[in-house]
């Protein structure tokens, strides 16, 4: 019984740093992301500022 429960609770934890893995990359990605389109917008912004003075 306490050997079920420890395969469980070791298996549960696996899973668990799995979904931690996954996570920190989902927002890793997310982060470049909010980066590069804050460059777009940035390089937007410059050029219609440049077109409209």
């Amino acid at each position: 019984m306490a050997a079920d429960s420890l395969m469980l609770t070791e298996a549960l934890l696996a899973e668990l740093h799995a979904v931690h893995a996954a996570l920190e990359a989902a927002n890793d990605r997310a982060y470049e992301a909010v980066v590069r389109a804050t460059a777009v917008r940035d390089t937007l912004r410059h050029e219609h500022d440049r077109h409209t003075q």
